[in-house]
């Protein structure tokens, strides 16, 4: 799937992979759309270990967004010069970047304490 010397994304050449990239347009999302209102209340409702659980899972996944780009930008996108797949793969990228933002804001919103936010965000050391 390397093409090489081409610049431009038309004419279209890959349709289906052109196809899947719109589609994928169609899922854009922000988190200015998303209220976390709701889930605060919602968190003060759960005990303690239920709390651990969920602020750690965000951790995960807040941490492994960036390792997930990594490999789309340093493998893929190099690799790959397709046209048609380099606007998926950019949307992809853009989305793992949304994400990363989302649970990071949900760390934010949901713990209080700034150490605690420190070794969330770092969790990759932090967390066994």
């Amino acid at each position: 799937m390397i093409s090489k010397g081409v610049k431009s994304i038309f004419p279209i050449k890959h349709q289906d992979i052109w196809d899947k990239y719109k589609l994928h347009i169609q899922a854009f999302w922000t988190p200015e759309e998303v209220s976390l209102h709701d889930d605060l209340r919602d968190l003060e409702t759960l005990n303690e270990g239920e709390k651990h659980f969920i602020k750690h899972v965000l951790a995960y996944f807040a941490n492994s967004e960036a390792m997930i780009n990594e490999n789309l930008a340093s493998r893929f996108y190099k690799e790959i010069l397709i046209p048609e797949a380099r606007c998926f793969i950019s949307m992809q990228m853009l989305n793992e970047s949304i994400h990363a933002e989302m649970y990071g804001l949900q760390i934010e919103a949901y713990v209080k304490d700034q150490k605690e936010k420190d070794l969330l965000f770092d969790a990759i050391k932090n967390i066994e």
